[in-house]
């Protein structure tokens, strides 16, 4: 390091010159990053679930559907039906819709001379109130009809099938779901909402965007109020500002450049990094106008500065990485990119901070901001002097406050419980929760699941005895009360059958042979009927049954789930045949399976490798030891406040705990190397506890409160999820930098000095005050 001091005071225009070359180079690649709300990105390619998900869009047509729900008094009245179809025909011809059903289009099976009939439940509009009665009767009378009319009356809905060539492309994507929903902006009397998991994705790219545009210079801003009223001069502003904004930019270039997306939760990087990265710079020019408070001139107080701030600056930055890394163990991909792109984006943060802040200091005159000559001076030094005295008189107190806090935390931690419901995420006054909110209320549900049935042999499917047993399944599942809307192709076998006989209710049942099912399946598409590659495949080997869950939280859908396999199995039983249940609920319970052991990877992980570096740096495991206790305070607040408020661990605040080791044990680093400082000079451990509290401890609540206000920052977001993980990182910053100043300074005042002094000599002599001797150590590594 002494080496990269020297070079970059003696080269100064040429680091500046450099770093901004880069930073343009980033900058230039920025268009790149585009944004992804995908739901079956967010575990591994090569899990059986997404395998399985992956294997039924080959073997079955798998549209691309948007529901669109309509909702009014009573939807049936001849005026209504006239808006619906109207609507129905402007939605038609918008680029991107591949198709349209509504219920007036709806196809229905029915008896005809020529044995079947296939028309649309409506063959035009109805005018009266008669007319509007017998199409509902007609509606109702069929499986399919009563997938888009709500039994009550009161709601409708239309399903928009999606262009192929619009699904792999976010920008048509979008440009789809503005111009649907401007068409629905302007329908007229009634509610009309968008739903299902193509808008969730869709809003939720939506929501990305908007929030990076917002929060970003939100959080820019609050970190520059933060710098005004603690350093209240210009460079002390704009060096640690534009440190961090060169990192964040850094960030965001290699992002781009290795074609890695924006995520829910790789949308917080920038953002986080903003309050995050601005640590290193506060605390270097908190330093310096330390040092020339002291007397000493720019150029002393810069290379004391540097001399005694990097070891602690590179320390705090490897183990604030190291909190980020250590959610690289996570199962779910957008964590790991999080992780990997934020340990990345605070090591770039370091480097900048070491190198840009002493070279622009070197060549320009700064004015420093003047603080008087004692340390103790001040509104802080009369805050923290009532705190040292306690650490050095009552340690014990101060301690025992900390367990108080520490096991009444930890009360609350059981009461946790795992969330993976997506819509959860979101405020329930956006869109997209009422939309879905009302589709469960009026026809039961909108996130898709499906049963897959695999015979093993081409045909299999039209054995009796299969589409028996499909047909009992579909009936189980229609009994179950967060179940909806169930179809197979059984279903459609038994309507052809009931219409080939006079449409006689006794008759909807399965043909008792093999060649009868094959039979009214060929009749069924000579009259027209609709694809059925969506409910079988080609070879007539695989079925699937497919239905519609309510949006409930995860305990429940595990349950529904577990309840669907078991019927399943148990309509099977004997048969060879192994159901395999298929679809998005199954990606959300396989993230909630890895939460709860992800969490506890993570965090060990993340106190394993703080702990090695942080011993190694001070050349003290006891010591490294010790700088954890404020950790395990602040994890164990954040989970308790969990568990007390009815706080869910999900996919954002999973990452709780990870972050506020690594970013919390800062504090505890740079406490712990100013007090050794103070102690190998040759100060009393009460006086060298005092000046680290008034020196450094100014620098942790600057940091901490600079951090806390970022993370508040968060609350404004689009994302419930988000704004929650905003005042719990806001909270741990609070809790760590607090327990540091207090509960380990008081552990510290307890050790013997012995145990807090570096096993190696500092350069140069060790003194008591002044400031010729710390110059002279300092100088040697800048000159």
């Amino acid at each position: 390091m002494e080496r990269v001091g020297r070079w970059v005071a003696s080269h100064p225009r040429w680091v500046i010159g450099a770093i901004v070359l880069l930073s343009a180079a980033c900058a230039s690649l920025l268009p790149r990053i585009g944004y992804s709300a995908d739901l079956g990105a967010m575990i591994p390619q090569g899990d059986p679930v997404i395998e399985a998900l992956n294997q039924t869009a080959v073997d079955f047509s798998n549209e691309s559907v948007l529901i669109i729900l309509y909702a009014a008094e009573d939807v049936f009245r001849p005026e209504a039906l006239a808006q619906v179809d109207r609507v129905a025909q402007q939605l038609a011809t918008i680029p991107g819709v591949a198709g349209l059903v509504t219920p007036l289009n709806m196809p229905l099976v029915r008896a005809s001379d020529w044995g079947i009939e296939i028309e649309p439940a409506a063959s035009s509009v109805p005018r009266t109130a008669a007319e509007a009665a017998t199409f509902r009767d007609r509606l109702f009378s069929s499986p399919q009809g009563r997938q888009v009319a709500a039994p009550d009356g009161q709601a409708l809905a239309l399903l928009v099938a999606v262009d192929p060539a619009y699904q792999g492309s976010s920008e048509r994507y979008q440009g789809l779901i503005r111009r649907i929903e401007e068409v629905l902006t302007q329908a007229g009397e009634g509610q009309w909402y968008l739903a299902g998991d193509g808008y969730m994705g869709a809003y939720a790219e939506r929501v990305i965007y908007r929030d990076l545009r917002v929060l970003l210079p939100l959080a820019a801003l609050v970190v520059f109020l933060i710098l005004l009223g603690a350093f209240r001069t210009p460079w002390g502003i704009l060096l640690p500002l534009g440190s961090v904004s060169i990192a964040v930019l850094w960030t965001m270039g290699l992002m781009a450049f290795l074609g890695y997306e924006f995520t829910l939760v790789s949308m917080l990087i920038p953002i986080i990094l903003m309050a995050m990265g601005s640590a290193a710079g506060i605390h270097v020019m908190n330093r310096f106008y330390e040092e020339v408070g002291r007397g000493l001139s720019q150029r002393e107080a810069i290379e004391l500065t540097m001399t005694e701030i990097t070891r602690p600056v590179v320390m705090t930055a490897l183990t604030t990485a190291a909190g980020f890394a250590s959610l690289l163990t996570s199962y779910v991909q957008p964590i790991r990119e999080f992780a990997l792109f934020s340990a990345i984006g605070i090591l770039f943060a370091m480097v900048v901070t070491l190198t840009f802040i002493p070279a622009v200091l070197v060549l320009r005159p700064v004015p420093a901001r003047q603080q008087g000559g004692s340390l103790r001076s001040g509104l802080w030094a009369r805050l923290v002097a009532p705190v040292a005295r306690a650490c050095a008189r009552r340690p014990l107190a101060v301690v025992g406050a900390g367990v108080v806090v520490l096991v009444v935390s930890l009360v609350g931690v059981p009461r946790l419980e795992v969330e993976t419901n997506l819509v959860s995420y979101f405020r329930p006054d956006s869109p997209v929760v009422r939309g879905t909110r009302l589709a469960e209320k009026f026809l039961g549900g909108t996130t898709p699941i499906s049963v897959v049935i695999d015979t093993g042999v081409p045909d299999g499917v039209k054995e009796p005895e299969i589409l028996r047993r499909l047909a009992a399944l579909e009936a189980d599942l229609a009994a179950m009360p967060e179940v909806s809307q169930p179809l197979s192709l059984a279903g459609v076998v038994a309507q052809v059958h009931q219409a080939l006989n006079g449409d006689d209710p006794d008759a909807y049942r399965i043909p008792d042979s093999r060649e009868a099912v094959a039979q009214e399946l060929l009749l069924f598409d000579f009259a027209g009927g609709v694809s059925l590659d969506g409910l079988v495949s080609y070879d007539y080997q695989k079925t699937r049954l497919v239905a519609r869950i309510a949006n409930v939280g995860t305990a429940d859908l595990a349950r529904i789930i577990g309840q669907i396999e078991e019927a399943a199995r148990a309509r099977f039983a004997g048969t060879g045949i192994e159901p395999v249940v298929v679809g998005t609920a199954q990606v959300v319970l396989r993230l909630a399976e890895h939460f709860t052991g992800g969490q506890i990877s993570s965090m060990s992980w993340a106190a394993g490798t703080v702990w090695a570096i942080v011993a190694v740096f001070l050349g003290s495991p006891l010591l490294a030891l010790f700088c954890l206790i404020p950790l395990l305070l602040t994890v164990a607040v954040s989970f308790g406040v969990m568990g007390y408020g009815g706080v869910p661990l999900d996919m954002v605040t999973t990452m709780v705990a990870s972050l506020a080791i690594g970013i919390g044990v800062d504090y505890s680093i740079h406490l712990v190397s100013r007090y050794r400082q103070e102690l190998n000079r040759g100060v009393a451990k009460g006086e060298a506890m005092a000046r680290t509290l008034a020196g450094t401890g100014r620098g942790v609540m600057v940091n901490a409160l600079t951090l806390a206000a970022g993370f508040v920052v968060l609350l404004v977001s689009s994302l419930q999820a988000t704004a929650i993980l905003g005042w719990l990182l806001a909270l741990t910053m609070v809790v760590s930098s607090v327990g540091a100043l207090t509960v380990l300074a008081a552990v510290l005042g307890l050790l013997p000095e012995g145990w807090v002094r570096a096993r190696w000599a500092l350069p140069g002599r060790a003194v008591r005050g002044g400031t010729e001797g710390r110059v002279r150590r300092g100088g040697s590594a800048w000159r």
